[in-house]
């Protein structure tokens, strides 16, 4: 009887690396946030209230750095061909510079919709209702938690041992799911962000929320960033798609008067 191959079993990490939509704009969106997120925070830890704003002549010079690095990319993706140059390189080179300017694209595309957001939920302040949760639902609880931030946040997730081995063993798709329902549905309208469309105010919470589980899991695998980008995917991006994608969705173009239906 020939030798039948056996198929070894994947590993949790191969497992969760498949379930991820982790190439999907969603999850790069929602990975570029939370190091924004905590790149904010570190900073306004360490400068113990201090600003530092730069003078105007330093503005200047670095806002006509980046135009001259704007500009350089641009040219570097339309540069013609050299007549000397190798027929037999010349595809190989073409297709890098290709993707080497699509990639700078996205990197700008995503960096651009971040901002927004963080500028949307940078002025959102949760309620704590400050009361101690009688209920036994895990859900209710780590709802509550979620709307403490930053320090408060940290102080409560180092202390709450059980809490946190309670989220740890229930962490899934569908728990994520029925906490982000619950989270968005409890919120007052004084704590949803000012936005043109309701759709777009759940979707700057999704990614804030998002952000402060991620806050509390000790995955190291970023699931809760994979459950945030597939529950993106399922209840956001098809309206998204009808408007025009994130980008037009999330324009950093403040005066534009075209209203999100």
């Amino acid at each position: 009887m020939a030798n039948e191959v056996q198929e070894q079993p994947l590993n949790q990490a191969e497992l969760l690396a498949q379930m991820f939509p982790t190439e999907s704009l969603e999850y790069k969106l929602l990975l570029r946030y939370v190091q924004k997120k905590i790149d904010s925070h570190s900073t306004q830890s360490n400068s113990v209230g201090e600003v530092k704003t730069p003078t105007h002549p330093q503005k200047h010079h670095k806002t006509q750095k980046n135009k001259k690095r704007k500009f350089l990319k641009i040219i570097s993706c339309i540069r013609p061909e050299r007549e000397d140059e190798d027929r037999v390189t010349r595809p190989h080179r073409h297709q890098a510079t290709a993707d080497n300017c699509r990639s700078d694209s996205n990197q700008e595309e995503v960096e651009q919709i971040v901002n927004k957001l963080t500028k949307l939920t940078d002025k959102v302040n949760f309620k704590s209702t400050d009361i101690e949760t009688d209920s036994d639902d895990l859900v209710e609880q780590i709802v509550e938690l979620l709307r403490e931030h930053g320090d408060k946040l940290n102080e409560k997730i180092e202390k709450d041992h059980v809490l946190m081995k309670q989220l740890q063993d229930s962490l899934s798709y569908g728990f994520f799911k029925k906490l982000a329902r619950n989270f968005i549905h409890r919120l007052s309208p004084e704590e949803l962000p000012t936005t043109q469309s309701r759709k777009q105010a759940e979707i700057a919470i999704t990614f804030e929320l998002t952000s402060r589980l991620n806050a509390m899991d000790s995955h190291p695998m970023n699931r809760v960033l994979g459950f945030g980008a597939t529950y993106l995917q399922d209840y956001f991006t098809p309206w998204v798609n009808q408007q025009g994608g994130y980008e037009k969705v999330f324009s950093t173009d403040s005066d534009t008067k075209e209203e999100v239906e």
